[in-house]
């Protein structure tokens, strides 16, 4: 049979007297130590994750600001577009304008100078008819003969 002596005893005694030290001493401390090291760590992922989506906020913020300047530059630039082609559209309309009074105007003066032309014209022809007619009376021409000619080169002269 197993005897069971002091020196068995006293290694028992031993061996839990050093398990309750070393548990009050060391185990405690450690254990408490991972504790508080776990909490800081779960700590940290916490406040990592909060500034991630504040990040993320952030990011869609921006996105939102982004997307936002872009569309006033479109709105921006369609507003100048419509801006150049009014402008461009009512100058042409105003040169068409011009161009059309500056022809009308020129026309006035063309048939205006045509007319002092043709006045003048007829006003050369009446003294060449005239002096022509007094040539001829000068030759003998009968008068009558002579106003006739003269009548109607003047006729002629009217209508053209």
């Amino acid at each position: 049979m197993i005897s069971i002596g002091w020196t068995f005893v006293f290694t028992i005694i031993n061996v839990l007297v050093l398990f309750f030290v070393l548990r009050a001493l060391l185990f405690k401390p450690v254990t408490n130590f991972i504790q508080q090291r776990s909490a800081k760590i779960k700590d940290s992922l916490e406040e990592a994750e909060r500034e991630r989506a504040k990040a993320q906020e952030l990011r869609d913020q921006g996105d939102i600001i982004i997307w936002d300047a872009a569309s006033q530059a479109d709105l921006i630039i369609n507003s100048a577009k419509l801006k150049a082609d009014d402008f461009h559209t009512a100058t042409l309309e105003k040169t068409r304008a011009e161009v059309e009074t500056m022809l009308a105007n020129g026309r006035r003066r063309l048939e205006a100078e045509a007319a002092e032309t043709a006045a003048a014209l007829r006003q050369e022809t009446a003294v060449l008819a005239a002096s022509i007619a007094n040539r001829l009376l000068e030759k003998g021409v009968d008068p009558g003969e002579a106003d006739r000619m003269t009548r109607a080169a003047f006729d002629e002269i009217g209508r053209a």
